[in-house]
């Protein structure tokens, strides 16, 4: 089995080996990848050279206190943990390729870099603020165009940072800006849009943005940019406004909202915090020809539902998607399966093993069409693993000290 690097004793801790043998269904699913288009973690248009060969995953302490990221090797299912351990816990993870992209997000503002070849050594650490920015510009997400360009959406700031990914040096890695202050709210007080996404696709930067207001949020935005200009992208979505991109009909898109899928772009908003409106979070489409909108369902759509929104979305194909919905952890999460064509709720019940104490923080594809599930629970935090095929496990759940949230996939 191959090592993923050096590892320093005393600081990484081994987790149990968990083989097993793969469901016969698991082939069909696999066989199925023809029709898919999974490129990574953040499901931007990338190349693939290699199939994935690990997952790694942030994990946060119960009490925030502190956190680490871990690495689960595909094929194995073989967990190390202790690794990029941090005294804080806003930090989230991006992956390209072989390369892992540390973030640390609202008041750290930096960047780290690391590669499947030597995933402890750090490639470089670099400032995610701009010279004279003194408020946290608040990184959210790194978008990759190619090895040396990609884009960096931050939920603090106006302004979307072009960046080179190769750079050697700190005053080499921010190569430009986007600005995005047109979609403002019409209030003194906000200095950002609240940008909380980002994706490329046919060669457009989408950025997402919620749009608050004292914490409630406006008519969300999507604006649209060529990746090689910067020029924002005239949608003609909306005569009676003075931007550019496209107003949503649902509110408040968070982080991982976004998701691309043949000829569509998936936007999933989870409505305002204090909203009881469940129509107000929804599972929207755009066509990526014409930026067309349309719905696809919203969380009053769930029979029953009461009080869960939806959160994230991922898509396997055009009969078949995912989307987890909850009112807040510790309160269970139900992981739903949908047609992304019709709307129609098939699943209500995927990940029945969840327990009452347990919710779901992240889901993911990887190039199997396997789903993988973080759940944060008091007793038993780790990621399950489902074939898509027939929802079975495809290992045993994978335990893990901390409580687990994004995911992403790492090629050799």
């Amino acid at each position: 089995m191959t090592k993923h690097g050096a590892i320093k004793k005393g600081l990484i801790k081994k987790g149990v080996i968990q083989k097993g043998i793969l469901k016969l269904s698991l082939l069909a699913s696999i066989i199925a990848l023809a029709g898919c288009d999974i490129n990574s973690d953040d499901n931007d248009e990338q190349a693939k050279e290699s199939p994935v060969s690990g997952a790694v995953v942030q994990t946060v302490a119960p009490d925030y206190s502190s956190s680490q990221v871990v690495l689960i090797d595909t094929e194995t299912f073989e967990l190390t943990e202790g690794l990029y351990v941090k005294d804080k816990s806003d930090y989230t993870i991006n992956t390209y390729q072989s390369e892992i992209y540390h973030i640390g997000r609202l008041s750290i503002d930096t960047i780290e870099k690391y590669d499947a070849a030597d995933i402890e050594q750090p490639i470089y650490s670099y400032s995610t603020q701009q010279a004279g920015e003194e408020v946290s510009g608040n990184p959210y997400k790194i978008v990759f165009l190619n090895d040396s360009k990609a884009f960096i959406v931050r939920y603090g700031s106006d302004k979307v940072l072009i960046v080179n990914p190769q750079a050697t040096s700190a005053a080499d890695f921010i190569t430009g800006e986007i600005d995005i202050s047109a979609y403002i709210t019409d209030d003194s007080i906000e200095t950002s849009p609240h940008a909380s996404d980002a994706i490329i696709a046919g060669g457009k930067l989408f950025v997402v943005m919620q749009r608050m207001l004292s914490w409630e949020p406006q008519t969300s935005y999507l604006a649209v940019f060529d990746t090689e200009t910067g020029e924002e992208l005239e949608t003609n979505a909306d005569s009676s406004d003075s931007v550019k991109g496209i107003p949503l009909a649902g509110f408040n898109p968070k982080s991982d909202s976004l998701y691309v899928y043949d000829n569509s772009l998936y936007v999933t908003t989870e409505s305002g915090f204090s909203s009881v409106d469940l129509s107000e979070s929804k599972i929207e489409k755009v066509n990526l020809a014409d930026y067309t909108l349309t719905e696809v369902l919203n969380a009053a759509d769930i029979d029953g539902n009461t009080t869960d929104k939806i959160t994230e979305a991922v898509i396997v194909n055009n009969q078949t998607g995912y989307f987890y919905a909850g009112s807040g952890w510790p309160t269970v999460s139900a992981l739903y399966q949908f047609n992304p064509t019709t709307g129609d709720i098939i699943n209500t019940n995927v990940a029945s093993g969840l327990a009452d104490d347990e919710g779901i923080s992240d889901i993911a594809l990887d190039d199997r069409n396997q789903l993988w599930i973080s759940v944060n629970s008091t007793n038993n935090p780790g990621i399950k693993v489902y074939s898509t095929a027939d929802h079975s496990l495809v290992e045993n759940p994978i335990s893990t000290t901390m409580n687990p949230g994004k995911i992403g996939f790492i090629r050799k």
